[in-house]
């Protein structure tokens, strides 16, 4: 199962291969190009020679995750986040460490200090450790590198209504660029699988002068907030809710024309779309306007985002799938 294989692959910022490895594996006929670029990213283009717009479809290849910073005498690993990842949801979750994994958990390496009179203090990552088994900070040095990818031990799973599983975000979006290639190409398209989106929109930062694209848009999943807990007027979207679109963030105001028209072709094949409810966060949008590219963004709603375990709709994918597709063969109009 193709969104599953992208779930479970590790990538987090900087340490894309396995995902970029996966990805040009599960390409479809019909591509008139692949380019790994310097910075890595996977850049697949189509209908190269035809007539029309061209249009930028862009999903990130990095994940959240952690890297090993140093190692504590009793041979436990101190970590470091790449990527927002909120310590209090870390202690007692299984990781793999390094490129050949090995299984680790992480612990409190010290009772985190009270710093708000008796009240429980919440961990930092300076009161984290991974323990890999190892008996000191020797065996451990020998087992694990300075710098080793950190990524979540999670299973994938499929339910009735929802997906669950690490890395939906924005592997969810990946997913959604390969169905996009999967689909004639009526015009000249390109689908980038970027690096380093968690790290500051880095892969994508390249993509306006190396492909030089009419509009694009990125392929994200976002955050849904939609569980009874979440406090009035925090919901940002929600599962079943159809994909959700921009409509300003912290890098971009979307242009209200495209996001206009966006909306109007998914209602006129009977797809559901919602707004984002918030102005926090950015995409790779970001990285693009600046250059002059009419930019949108569209995501699936994920709950417990950049945590060990994410969940989305599986028909707010499909309903994001059946709408990339459309815009695609509506680059014209969204072009006006």
């Amino acid at each position: 199962m193709v969104i599953a294989d992208l779930s479970l692959a590790r990538a987090i910022s900087g340490h894309e291969g396995e995902v970029r490895k996966l990805l040009q594996s599960l390409l479809p006929p019909g591509i008139d190009r692949v380019v790994v670029d310097p910075l890595g990213n996977l850049l697949v283009g189509q209908g190269l020679a035809k007539a029309g717009p061209t249009v930028l479809f862009a999903a990130h290849m990095d994940e959240v995750g952690m890297m090993v910073t140093g190692f504590r005498p009793d041979g436990q690993l101190l970590i470091r986040p790449v990527g927002g990842v909120d310590p209090t949801v870390l202690p007692g979750k299984a990781v793999l460490v390094g490129p050949d994994p090995l299984v680790g958990v992480i612990g409190l390496a010290r009772q985190p200090a009270s710093r708000a009179g008796d009240a429980p203090a919440a961990p930092r990552y300076d009161d984290l450790a991974v323990d890999i088994g190892a008996r000191d900070a020797a065996q451990a040095e020998r087992w694990v590198r300075l710098g080793a990818m950190v990524t979540f031990h999670t299973a994938f799973s499929e339910g009735t209504h929802c997906y669950q599983g690490k890395a939906l975000d924005d592997r969810v979006g990946c997913f959604v660029g390969l169905q996009v290639l999967a689909e004639p190409a009526p015009s000249p398209r390109w689908v980038a699988f970027t690096v380093q989106e968690e790290l500051g929109l880095r892969g994508a930062s390249v993509l306006a002068t190396a492909l030089r694209p009419d509009l694009a848009i990125i392929l994200e999943g976002t955050v849904a907030n939609d569980v009874p807990t979440g406090a009035v007027g925090q919901q940002v979207s929600e599962l079943g809710g159809g994909p959700v679109l921009s409509v300003l963030d912290r890098g971009t105001l979307v242009d209200p024309a495209m996001r206009t028209a966006i909306a109007q072709v998914a209602s006129g094949r009977g797809l559901k779309v919602q707004d984002r409810r918030t102005t926090g966060g950015q995409n790779d949008a970001a990285a693009l306007w600046p250059h002059g590219v009419r930019a949108a963004a569209m995501a699936a709603p994920c709950r417990y985002i950049h945590s060990p375990c994410a969940i989305t709709g599986i028909q707010d994918v499909e309903a994001m799938r059946l709408l990339a597709a459309a815009l695609s063969q509506e680059a014209g109009r969204l072009c006006q």
